[in-house]
């Protein structure tokens, strides 16, 4: 029964992980949205409009839209019997995410994000220096303000 519960667990945030990412990469593939384009600056320090920042923004958009193509793909979990100071892991080279026995206590909020996060590493090879943007950048990018569409 547990083992069946986790797996629903797993597979609910992975559906949840793809929403999220299809949310943001909607919401960046609208560039004359002034909502957008200011949490761009804000988090990338990229002007979506500036011709000379033309190179990093479709660099943001490919590793968006990489990330969000990841969890179409084949997705390998392994959940650890120990608890850990992390809900989820990767190993560096290797694409299983490992799971904490904690892991199915967290709320789904945290959970979602952190699949996210581990599926940077893997998919777009990037440290936690660079990634420390990201989970905040989800949150903003899915976040629609009063004056957003």
């Amino acid at each position: 029964m547990a083992l069946h519960l986790a797996t629903s667990i797993i597979d609910r945030d992975t559906i949840d992980a793809q929403k999220w990412l299809d949310v943001v990469n909607t919401r960046l593939g609208i560039r004359n949205n002034a909502d957008v384009r200011q949490k761009v600056i804000n988090i990338f320090h990229i002007d979506i409009l500036r011709a000379d920042h033309a190179a990093q923004w479709a660099k943001l958009r490919h590793n968006w839209l990489r990330l969000r193509q990841s969890f179409d793909e084949q997705l390998t979990f392994i959940c650890e019997k120990k608890t850990n100071i992390f809900l989820c892991w990767v190993v560096q080279g290797d694409p299983i995410v490992h799971l904490s026995a904690q892991y199915t206590k967290s709320p789904p909020s945290i959970r979602i994000a952190k699949l996210i996060h581990e599926r940077a590493h893997t998919v777009l090879n990037i440290s936690h220096a660079t990634i420390q943007i990201l989970l905040p950048s989800i949150r903003l990018l899915t976040m629609r303000t009063a004056t957003s569409g």
